[in-house]
């Protein structure tokens, strides 16, 4: 049981840099901010 919760911590790490990287790579683009969200949005379901 260990082992799973280390990878779901693991993915939410990741994802959470996904979402920045579309941040900065976006700029000042609501699509970007947007994604963002989308992600945070994701983080708190899981």
């Amino acid at each position: 049981m260990a082992s799973v919760q280390g990878g779901l911590k693991s993915s939410k790490k990741v994802t959470i840099h996904i979402g920045v990287a579309m941040l900065i790579n976006a700029g000042e683009n609501w699509q970007g901010r947007g994604s963002v969200d989308n992600t945070m949005s994701l983080l708190q379901d899981m």
